[in-house]
């Protein structure tokens, strides 16, 4: 969430009815958010780990991950995606940018494989040297692989 600037640009894009959820598990980054998108409705601000918030599965249309995934411990990784594509409604997308440099970042294969896992597949994708863009969805419509 980094202080709420991608949520705040994504609130901006909501269609009518439509509301965001932004989640992240510091306190600090979860407090800038909320002052950040104080100023509007249909917004939530939550702070901790989206496996334990309690969030209904098939919740969302759209999550968007930015510059998360590669600061998660690697043996947690895969429960965290796993989760994420639980959450994700069937006919949803999850979009990701991660970072891909060696000391700051994780290889695409990876990021490949966490969601392949997940039962998400590469629908779209940008990688360059040093970072990864893609959009995944739910694989033959299985939720959570």
């Amino acid at each position: 969430m980094r202080g709420g600037v991608g949520s705040r640009a994504i609130r901006k894009k909501l269609t009518a009815g439509g509301r965001l959820t932004a989640v992240d598990a510091s306190a600090y980054w979860t407090s800038r958010a909320e002052r950040r998108l104080a100023a509007f409705d249909r917004v939530t601000v939550l702070q901790g780990d989206i496996r334990e918030l309690g969030i209904p599965d098939a919740a969302f249309d759209v999550i968007s991950v930015i510059h998360v995934i590669h600061d998660i411990p690697p043996e947690d990784r895969e429960a965290v995606v796993r989760a994420l594509a639980m959450k994700l409604k069937r006919s949803g997308r999850l979009c990701i940018v991660e970072p891909t440099k060696p000391r700051h970042g994780m290889p695409v294969r990876e990021i490949r494989k966490l969601m392949g896992k997940a039962g998400l597949q590469e629908t779209r994708a940008v990688s360059g040297k040093n970072s990864h863009r893609g959009r995944y969805e739910h694989q033959d419509g299985n939720r959570g692989g």
